[in-house]
């Protein structure tokens, strides 16, 4: 039998737990060092919530989450980097070398399809953008090398591709 959770995930969440119990401060970012991501997803979703909107360390913490999510739960990860380029201050404290590291994230774990929303999403806020074409080529490469007919059909849909 195949357990779902990795036995590092399981040591972080616990060692997260004991040390939040003792007051102690836990550092997602080494938990990702670690490659403990459910363990960073767990140590950065408090701090979200009382982190300045808009700030560096939101930023940060948010880049982080996203990192760690792009492992865990890729539509999850997808779904939260478009919502925060999608808030009010969005556009403002997110640039598009942002939405080029997780694009690359996501692509370097074969998460195609949610790349490619995270690229289309950055191409319609900071339209003809150098980074954003660079990876936009990267991604169509990738997924033709890839072979992944469901992520070809995507970027052609978009409009990325041309026709038959």
């Amino acid at each position: 039998m195949r357990l779902n959770i990795s036995l590092p995930s399981i040591l972080g969440t616990a060692l997260l737990a004991s040390l939040t119990a003792c007051g102690g401060e836990v550092d997602p970012f080494a938990l990702i060092q670690n490659q403990d991501y459910a363990g960073a997803i767990a140590a950065i979703e408090p701090m979200l919530e009382t982190v300045e909107q808009g700030s560096d360390q939101h930023k940060e913490l948010l880049l982080g989450y996203t990192e760690a999510l792009c492992v865990e739960s890729p539509g999850k990860a997808r779904d939260t980097f478009i919502a925060a380029i999608d808030s009010d201050s969005g556009k403002d404290f997110l640039q598009p070398n942002d939405v080029t590291y997780v694009v690359n994230r996501m692509a370097k774990e074969n998460h195609l399809l949610e790349a490619i929303d995270v690229m289309n999403k950055g191409n319609e806020t900071w339209p003809k953008n150098d980074k954003i074409e660079t990876v936009l080529a990267e991604l169509i490469a990738a997924s033709q090398s890839s072979g992944d007919d469901a992520a070809l059909e995507k970027l052609k849909s978009m409009g990325y591709l041309g026709g038959d």
